[in-house]
């Protein structure tokens, strides 16, 4: 993605709330997939309460972050997302 796709991608996502819940249900949907196939029992809503109780909001660091490749949970795991 060029430098000016990402910038209008982030303005994309300060304007569209939808867009934005869009992305972080991926992420939510995404992770249980990862943590499924490593024998983990966990549902997309049970995650979904784990980030809600924590309090996790994504600031536009971490949206960054995400968009970028960066995958940081808020109970601590981190990592490089690889497509």
């Amino acid at each position: 993605m060029s430098q000016e796709a990402m910038e209008a991608f982030r303005k994309a996502l300060e304007t569209n709330p939808g867009l934005l819940e869009q992305i972080r249900q991926a992420r939510v949907a995404a992770t249980v997939q990862v943590a499924v196939a490593a024998g983990f029992e966990i549902t997309v809503e049970e995650l979904g309460d784990v980030i809600q109780e924590s309090g996790a909001e994504l600031s536009e660091e971490r949206l960054e972050a995400v968009a970028g490749g960066l995958l940081n949970l808020p109970f601590g795991i981190q990592g490089n997302v690889r497509r």
